[in-house]
């Protein structure tokens, strides 16, 4: 039978985007290990029906985890084992076997202080509106893409971002003194922390999940409160129980903890650029 698409007869998750793809199964026993390489075979099928090669020498095997003794077992695509990873980038997004975002962290400030340096070579003797302008649209987005989703919580992590928009600020106010603080240059050019506004973004994205402005689903998890008096929020939600940091710092349960945290305005109005400069005054509040 001729396999139209590429997802016909695969059992487990797959991912498509433009030519990346990823295809992922939780593994509990022996049998989602053979239905995943079951679901590899009919990958290289497809590929053989339509004439196509996967380069296999760029595919990955990444196993998340955090079992003392995890599952172990090898994947084959065209009788070649694919090699395991313990992280790899996907979307611009790094993660690793243990979802920790250091080395994401370390990626992004690396380009990010590249950039930053270039800048500094280039825009040395310009006004320092035109100097915040680059720092605004050519590296804070280099730190903040995709933040929703990898949003850290350790000290390092945080500081480690922080510290290139230090450099920034610095690099603004060609103030490159040891004997100069940067926090009143942060104040000067009204600058939000990179925290804040990491967590502006993913309460932004809770608030489109919880609206259906995008092609999200809340999980079952995530469960309205039947008494909205526990929260100042109108519309508070259950609070996720986790012992595991991994998880308790991840979107849905450091999402609720801080929504609930919220008053009344960001259920009454649509999300609108005024709300979200309220928004991140209020976050430094928490």
């Amino acid at each position: 039978m001729l396999h139209l698409s590429i997802t016909e007869h695969i059992q487990s998750t797959m991912r498509l985007f433009a030519d990346d793809s990823i295809i992922y199964r939780e593994i509990k026993n022996i049998c989602d290990h053979t239905l995943l390489q079951q679901d590899l075979i009919s990958l290289c099928e497809w590929a053989e029906t339509w004439q196509l090669n996967f380069n296999i020498s760029k595919c990955y095997h990444l196993g998340i985890t955090n079992k003392v003794v995890p599952f172990s077992h090898n994947y084959l695509m065209n009788d070649i084992v694919i090699a395991k990873s313990a992280s790899t980038k996907y979307l611009g997004v790094t993660i690793s076997h243990n979802l920790n975002w250091n080395q994401h962290c370390d990626n992004i400030c690396s380009k990010a202080n590249s950039m930053l340096g270039l800048l500094r070579r280039v825009l040395s003797d310009c006004s320092m509106d035109v100097k915040s302008k680059a720092y605004t649209t050519l590296v804070r987005p280099q730190l903040e893409y995709a933040c929703s989703v990898w949003n850290p919580y350790t000290k390092r992590n945080i500081h480690q971002i922080e510290l290139v928009q230090h450099k920034a600020a610095r690099f603004v106010f060609r103030d490159y003194s040891n004997f100069t603080h940067v926090t009143p240059m942060l104040k000067h050019l009204d600058w939000d922390t990179l925290e804040q506004r990491r967590l502006s973004h993913q309460l932004s994205m809770f608030y489109k999940i919880q609206q259906g402005l995008v092609g999200i689903s809340l999980p079952s998890e995530v469960c309205p409160l039947t008494r909205a008096s526990r929260a100042p929020n109108a519309f508070p939600f259950r609070h996720i129980q986790t012992n595991c940091n991994v998880y308790k710092y991840s979107f849905y349960p450091s999402s609720i903890v801080a929504w609930n945290k919220l008053p009344i305005l960001m259920d009454t109005f649509p999300l609108t650029n005024s709300i979200m400069s309220t928004l991140i005054s209020m976050i430094s509040l928490l």
